[in-house]
């Protein structure tokens, strides 16, 4: 994982994860504002964190790292958990936060974050380690984000081939045989193989693995249907089906 010397690539790692709008009194939603739109002016009054909010502001800035080395692929990266969805809920979770309780705008709490962006690159420059330095405080701020966001449940294997299926489906019928259409389909027809031959492997017979994978495919998408009419998504962990799918 690297942390650039430049200052303007590490702001690239916060951008992965802007602070989402915040409704100051509850009926108005302001226009949404992140750190990459617009910039902190210098004056801006520092902030005083109490030591939990200060452990939270490393974290979050240490998921944000993490997260856009995980996006550019980077191994280092990705020998942690995803950190997309929740890395980006907790970052988020996190700006709002800092703006009620401390009274703060946007652009302060992004001069917090950026300074111990800093800080965090100064030690890596101290170090001449730069993975040594995010490693060092990823352990406990995992056991922190597991704690107020935890990991969602791992999907079965027939119902990652339903997940991915239906996701074939509705790329399909928007886009056609695209690229990302064919992939879905590639990927759909090896979770379903895998998932024949663990239930196989279970002892059922051909018909009554295709009456389990057709039932499970049935049940989930009435679940998102249903989800989807209160405005919500299935909590489930989607990369973990991409993980059984791999060679």
């Amino acid at each position: 994982m690297i942390i650039s010397s430049s200052i303007a690539a590490l702001a690239l790692a916060l951008n992965v994860m802007p602070i989402q709008p915040f409704i100051q009194d509850g009926t108005q939603e302001p226009e949404a504002k992140s750190f990459e739109q617009e910039a902190p002016p210098e004056f801006a009054p520092s902030l005083q964190l109490s030591l939990e909010q200060k452990a939270d502001v490393k974290c979050a800035v240490a998921f944000a790292i993490v997260a856009g080395g995980q996006e550019r692929g980077e191994a280092s990266a990705l020998a942690y958990p995803l950190l997309g969805e929740r890395g980006r809920t907790f970052f988020a979770d996190l700006g709002q936060r800092l703006i009620k309780d401390l009274d703060a705008t946007p652009q302060q709490v992004q001069l917090v974050l950026e300074s111990e962006a800093r800080a965090l690159q100064e030690d890596a420059l101290e170090t001449n380690d730069p993975n040594g330095t995010v490693d060092a405080i990823m352990e406990p701020c995992l056991s922190r984000l597991d704690a107020v966001i935890p990991p969602p449940p791992e999907p079965s294997l027939p119902e990652c081939a339903a997940i991915m299926e239906l996701a074939y489906d509705e790329v399909f019928a928007r886009e056609g045989l695209s690229p990302t259409a064919r992939d879905l389909k590639t990927l759909a027809s090896v979770l379903d193989s895998r998932a024949r031959d663990e239930l196989r492997a279970e002892g059922k017979s051909g018909n009554e693995i295709d009456i389990a994978l057709s039932a499970t495919k049935a049940a989930f998408a009435a679940e998102v249907l249903a989800l989807e009419a209160e405005g919500k998504s299935p909590n489930l962990d989607y990369d973990y089906c991409f993980e059984l799918a791999k060679p």
